[in-house]
């Protein structure tokens, strides 16, 4: 029989994340990150791409959604450099100016192949799989696509962060596909917004099951490891 091959975790680059996730991500496999309307997934995945940049390694963010120049004009308030970042841009804008059969779910996959035989990418993002859902004509054909993306990323050994809108505690179809979950929160409370981060699911490994706060900074987001956050979150 062959040795089961080691499981190595790779750091996110996101302070506290690591401690929670007992020292990373494992490498290769696709994540989803989950949260509603403004909780900082977008923020999340990009600082995730620019920790693998940091190390030298190429990094891709794909976007179904908002337009590449707004992606970068918008996480430059980070002080990140994201033209390091290559961006494999789908979103219906790019649709408008390159031509109809632009922003489509075939478009999509045929692009991903070809970007990754290109690019040797250790990271990728993607956002969202709220997109590609709606763009399906049946629930069925959203979780094969969704399927079919995290097969052509895992055989391409990246380790992938998928973001999924969500407004409720419910499961989604993602989750029960990925092999990890990471859920972001959001609350008001005295006119302040309150954010916190817990791990759902990781599979293979263990992991903090504490709802953590973490603060977006000038410098991304930052996860207070060793602090509870408030029961509305639990």
């Amino acid at each position: 029989m062959e040795p089961i091959p080691e499981l190595r975790k790779i750091r996110t680059g996101i302070p506290g994340l690591d401690k929670m996730l007992k020292g990373g991500l494992i490498e290769g496999r696709p994540y989803l990150i989950s949260g509603g309307p403004g909780a900082g997934k977008s923020i999340f995945v990009m600082q995730f791409l620019m920790q693998s940049i940091r190390k030298g390694e190429e990094a891709l963010y794909i976007t179904l959604e908002e337009p590449y120049d707004e992606i970068r004009q918008n996480m430059a308030q980070f002080g990140w450099d994201t033209r390091q970042v290559r961006i494999l841009d789908v979103s219906p804008e790019a649709g408008t100016k390159e031509g109809s059969d632009m922003f489509s779910l075939s478009y999509l996959e045929e692009e991903l192949v070809q970007e990754l035989r290109r690019h040797p990418h250790k990271r990728v993002g993607l956002d969202s799989t709220s997109t590609l859902r709606m763009l399906e004509d049946h629930p069925t054909g959203g979780r094969r696509r969704i399927l079919s993306i995290m097969k052509i990323l895992t055989e391409a050994r990246c380790t992938s962060l998928i973001i999924c809108e969500t407004n409720d505690n419910s499961p989604s179809m993602e989750g029960f596909l990925a092999r990890g979950v990471i859920k972001l929160y959001t609350t008001t409370t005295a006119g302040e917004k309150i954010r916190a981060i817990g791990i759902e699911k990781m599979r293979g490994t263990s992991f903090d099951e504490h709802i953590r706060p973490f603060t977006i900074t000038d410098q991304g987001i930052v996860i207070a490891a060793d602090e509870i956050a408030f029961e509305t979150f639990k």
